[in-house]
């Protein structure tokens, strides 16, 4: 199956308004979901996201005597896509290591499919560390930093 072909079937799915569509033949398998897209505002639509968040362990250190991440609730990307730590470029980030965060506190963005998700904080805390780089792909699951809960 070619591109062209595909693009055809994406097409049929938006007008028969399809959400999900799997073909197979031979030794060839594609499956299209179609997802509905948020209202556009201004340069993309903006969606709030809540966390994965990682319960707390029993505190333990490394062999440096550093706190290890079972010290600390793991904040994870809920979805595949790219992570900012600010709203723009230029902008300040949302949070910096060291940064006391409240519940309902924007964290960062994880845009995807253009469209920016908010990751918000789950709890009151510190932010021990940022494990993500800014304008870097992250897969769902995967931790973005870490927060001392308070």
């Amino acid at each position: 199956m070619d591109i062209e072909s595909i693009k055809q079937l994406m097409q049929l799915m938006a007008s028969c308004k399809v959400s999900e569509l799997e073909y197979e033949a031979g030794d060839m398998r594609l499956k299209l979901r179609r997802f509905e897209a948020a209202p556009q505002t201004g340069s993309g639509a903006l969606q709030i996201v809540q966390p994965e968040i990682v319960s707390l362990g029993e505190p333990t250190a490394t062999s440096s005597g550093e706190p290890s991440e079972a010290d600390y609730a793991i904040v994870k990307s809920p979805i595949v896509g790219t992570f900012y730590r600010a709203p723009a470029p230029a902008a300040e980030p949302f949070v910096s290591t060291g940064d006391y965060v409240s519940k309902g506190k924007t964290l960062c963005i994880v845009e995807a499919m253009k469209v920016m998700n908010e990751i918000e904080s789950d709890f009151d805390g510190k932010v021990i560390k940022i494990l993500i780089n800014d304008a870097q792909p992250v897969e769902y699951g995967q931790p973005l930093m870490w927060i001392e809960p308070s």
